[in-house]
């Protein structure tokens, strides 16, 4: 009887530390924001994070034929290759894509803004320097890398 009432009391004191101890829990306002590993939460809990989605497309401006320059200067030409609509420039380039005796010179490559503040495409003028032996017209075309999800990206200074 003696052994049955120890057992009891003891159950209750442990019962009892039990209650305390879950009235102590961790909730989130006391989880300083980054410091939880993803590796430390469920599956249930990862699938339920949320982020806006990136995409990228890759957006061609038209081909230009530039002649090559009389005397020894250049002619030049303008592609610009612009992004759908919801979406803005990350980076872009060119392709030339004839140039049999031609000489490419790039005199720009740089995002293209229609508002003047947020850019929508991407601009490359390249010239034809005849004093480097350009004796024949190339062809080239933009090319701009487009991401939609993020949000527009305003020029610098704008």
């Amino acid at each position: 009887m003696k052994t049955a009432l120890i057992a009891a009391i003891v159950s209750a004191v442990v019962a009892s530390g039990s209650a305390v101890a879950a009235t102590k829990l961790i909730d989130g306002h006391s989880i300083q924001n980054h410091t939880i590993p993803a590796a430390k939460l469920t599956a249930a809990a990862v699938a339920a994070l949320k982020g806006t989605p990136v995409h990228f497309t890759l957006a061609r401006g038209p081909d230009v034929v530039v002649p090559p320059g009389s005397g020894s200067g250049a002619s030049t030409g303008e592609s610009d290759a612009l992004c759908p609509n919801g979406s803005y420039p990350v980076g872009g380039g060119f392709l030339v894509t004839q140039s049999f005796d031609a000489n490419a010179v790039v005199v720009g490559s740089s995002p293209d803004t229609s508002d003047g503040t947020t850019a929508d495409g991407w601009d490359v003028e390249i010239g034809n320097l005849t004093a480097l032996g350009a004796t024949m017209p190339l062809t080239f075309h933009a090319w701009a890398t487009c991401e939609s999800g993020a949000g527009p990206i305003k020029l610098p200074g704008s």
